[in-house]
Order: C-alpha cells, then structure tokens, then sequence
C-alpha cells in the first residue's frame, strides 16, 4: 500500500510539473483529414498533409498549436489554421480560427472548442462555425517534448453562408472532418 501511495505521489508532481499552470505548450507536424459533406450519396474527401505540402496538390499550410495552462492540468487553446492549395491555375483557401480548452490526465488529454472557417477561390467562398472535439496521448520523447498522437473531430452548426459571383446563399451546415495528427509538442513556462 505504501509503495501505491508514493507511486501515485510520483506521478501526480510530475503531471503537475508538465502541465501545470502558467505552462505554454506549442507544435504539430502531420495530419489525415477525411471530410464529409453532410449529404446522401456524396462521397467523403480525403486530404492527407505532411508537413506543408499535399501528396494530391500542392498545398502550404501554416497550423500552430498554442495551449496556455490556466490551472493545473486545464488549458485554453487557440485554434488557427491556415491553407492554401493550388492546382493549375486554380487556389483554394481553407482558414479555421477559433478557441476551446483542453483537460491532461497523466499522458492523455481530450477536449473541445468553437471554431469559424472561412474557405473558398477567387470567384467563390464560403464561412461556417463548427464545433471542434479532440483527444490524444502524449509519448515522452524528452523531458519537455513529447510525441503528440491525437484525433480532431470537427461538426458542422448553425448555417453555412456561401457566395458566387456576388449571389448570397445560406444552407445547414450538415458537414464533418475527422482530422487524425502526429506531432511533435513542446511545453515550457515563461520566466
């Protein structure tokens, strides 16, 4: 019993001094995304991203991970994630930017958050909110880096307002993205 006691006492000042308060952690690297429009006999898309390039077109993409530990073992996150893909001489724009808050327990975290996006080319765009879910494990590669093997499920809400050629249309926004990441993150308190 007393070596459970001291176990447990062991990991809880490591959690603590991992994620504890006034921590910031920041990285990401590698993301599968499957994408789904909400309607019947539509098939999903899938992208797959390494790094900033697409192995289906050419893609840069600019997505920082920033967390900032309000209390032990709780963050609120910023969500920011910038695309930009062309084919030919068509691109396309993909920008989500949002907040949400995250709960670590030991190595294993979930949380969630409130997302807008804003996606679209020259002639056509299209904004929508969604509501963003996420989950993961945390691999010690060193003592403040870890391996970030995590999961993003993003839902669809309220209305999607598209615009063509300056003709405003609105429908619900019925769509979904299931993003799977590998990473790399780092945490580290300010002095």
């Amino acid at each position: 019993m007393r070596n459970i006691i001291l176990l447990i006492a062991i990991m809880s000042s490591f959690v603590m001094a991992q994620f504890g308060q006034g921590t910031i952690s920041a990285g990401s690297l590698f993301s599968y995304s499957s994408h789904s429009s909400g309607s019947e006999g539509d098939d999903p898309i899938n992208v797959t991203t390494i790094g900033n390039s697409s192995l289906s077109e050419f893609s840069l993409m600019i997505k920082p991970a920033v967390n900032y530990f309000i209390l032990d073992n709780l963050s609120v996150d910023g969500i920011l994630s910038l695309t930009k893909m062309s084919s030919g001489d068509n691109e396309f724009s993909f920008n989500l930017y949002g907040a949400g808050a995250t709960y670590y327990m030991s190595n294993i975290y979930g949380g969630g958050g409130f997302v807008m996006s804003s996606s679209g080319t020259d002639d056509y765009s299209t904004k929508s909110n969604w509501l963003e879910f996420h989950g993961g494990y945390l691999h010690s590669l060193t003592e403040n880096v870890f391996l970030d093997l995590g999961v993003s499920y993003f839902m669809g809400t309220g209305e999607s307002v598209s615009e063509w050629d300056g003709e405003e249309d609105k429908s619900d926004n019925e769509e979904s993205i299931l993003r799977i990441g590998v990473g790399v993150k780092a945490f580290f308190n300010l002095p």
